[in-house]
């Protein structure tokens, strides 16, 4: 069984898919390849573009994405006497997080083609010329207007695939690392409050 095809029946919800990887360090670093490929190509097309901030900025926020509830699972999972699968879960996780952003890529792309199909030209329009603005060729009202139609979309979904998340996180603890179910909803909860920390230790360090 190949790891996407393993990684999409976990996301159904189904535990044979862990049959597709194997408790050992070599799985984990081929969950880090399709990845490394991604920060590849983005960082090449930031540098063309002479943005080395940014394209440094986007390696360190998906190494932190990645890696910081891995390290938290370790170690919770070490004083829980279940570290014994861990690469089993690592493994998992990492590909099951690779399947499920190019699932929520295309959702987005599918968002934005509707929001865009859904927008009335002509009362935008209407309404730039009212503004007193340009007409809405320029970009300003219809820029305004997609935005605001495509985040009344996303916003109930991104909420959603937040808890679907959880669950996942929940589902992959409960059966990979073999826990009890307090247990499994421990590590989840605290791999998602560890990440959202080291996201935002940036902002709080700015702020003192």
């Amino acid at each position: 069984m190949g790891r996407m095809r393993g990684a999409f029946i976990l996301l159904c919800g189904r535990v044979a898919g862990l049959a597709a990887f194997a408790n050992t360090p070599q799985d984990v670093m081929s969950g880090f390849k399709p990845y490394a490929w991604l920060a590849a190509v983005m960082c090449s097309l930031l540098l063309l573009q002479g943005q080395v901030m940014a394209a440094l900025a986007w390696v360190v926020v998906m190494f932190c994405v990645l890696v910081t509830p891995l390290i938290i699972v370790h170690f919770l999972s070490e004083r829980l006497g279940l570290v014994g699968n861990w690469c089993r879960y690592a493994a998992a996780f990492l590909w099951t997080q690779w399947v499920m952003g190019l699932l929520l890529g295309v959702v987005m792309v599918l968002v934005v083609t509707y929001a865009v199909g859904d927008l009335d030209y002509d009362t935008l329009s209407q309404r730039a010329v009212e503004a007193g603005g340009p007409t809405v060729t320029s970009g300003d009202v219809l820029g305004d207007e997609l935005t605001a139609s495509i985040m009344a979309i996303m916003q109930p979904l991104m909420l959603l695939s937040f808890v679907y998340m959880l669950w996942l996180q929940w589902f992959l603890a409960r059966h990979a690392l073999r826990a009890e179910g307090r247990q499994a909803a421990l590590l989840a909860i605290a791999a998602n409050v560890g990440t959202g920390l080291v996201m935002m230790f940036p902002r709080l360090l700015g702020a003192l």
